[in-house]
């Protein structure tokens, strides 16, 4: 695919879905004929599963995790092993709990995203006009000389402006509509 400038290199996915896109402007009529209420359906269905990576913090992800592996680990081991280990027994015996605290934070999870998406599978935005990647983020990624040697040349452009981002903003913009 031709791309100009800074280009960020593409994965498949991007690919496709750029180049089917672009299909559909050459052929409109080959869209398809999903109802308005199987669209919404369709919403209900994936938009609270895109928020579920958006909900949780670093470190409560972290912690899941954790969580999910002490489980893992105590329920791959033999009732024998942890009858003879008064160690092993102890978390053996923290199992239930561990097992509550994991099912209450992922139900917390699912009833935070549908929360945080609420409105947008009624209100669905509207749909990108332009894929390209926001001057804001796009980043030029060369080394310090590279970029002092070329500095005149690349004055005013916008991959080599030093933007200040809001790093995670999606995912704090995420947590705050959960809480709502």
């Amino acid at each position: 695919m031709p791309l100009r400038g800074f280009a960020d290199s593409l994965n498949l996915s991007v690919a496709t879905a750029l180049c089917i896109q672009q299909l559909f402007h050459i052929c409109p009529d080959a869209v398809g004929a999903m109802s308005d209420d199987e669209r919404r359906q369709l919403r209900q269905s994936w938009f609270p599963k895109l928020a579920t990576q958006r909900i949780l913090t670093p470190k409560q992800k972290k912690h899941r995790l954790k969580l999910k592996e002490k489980i893992e680990s105590i329920k791959s081991l033999s009732e024998e092993a942890i009858n003879h280990n008064p160690q092993l027994k102890g978390k053996y015996d923290n199992l239930p709990q561990w097992e509550a605290e994991l099912k209450e934070i992922d139900e917390s999870i699912q009833i935070k995203a549908m929360n945080s998406v609420r409105d947008l599978i009624d209100n669905p935005p509207a749909p990108l006009s332009d894929l390209r990647r926001a001057d804001e983020h796009r980043t030029c990624n060369v080394g310090k000389k590279t970029r002092k040697k070329n500095e005149q040349h690349w004055k005013g452009m916008a991959a080599t402006a030093n933007y200040g981002g809001k790093h995670g903003s999606t995912a704090s913009e995420f947590r705050s509509l959960a809480e709502t």
